[in-house]
């Protein structure tokens, strides 16, 4: 018999929260849903490209500091 190796798959998936979906949806009007699927399916349509630029302003916010994140959410 063949030995099977079992094989870890590695999962790269985007991570939003809540509070980040709620701040972009007050910028553009999308739902939280709505947002989530487009961000997770990093879509490339020209009318989701204001939500993928603003997903990506959050990104660097995470990145930059953590502790003044939320505060910088409410202002974006």
């Amino acid at each position: 018999m063949a030995m099977i190796k079992k094989r870890i798959k590695k999962i790269k998936s985007v991570k939003i929260t809540f509070d980040e979906a709620e701040a972009i949806a007050r910028k553009t009007g999308y739902s939280n849903s709505g947002i989530q699927r487009i961000v997770r399916k990093k879509s490339r349509d020209l009318r989701h490209r204001q939500v993928m630029e603003l997903y990506n302003r959050i990104l660097y916010l995470r990145s930059l500091h953590e502790e003044n994140y939320r505060k910088d959410l409410q202002t974006l």
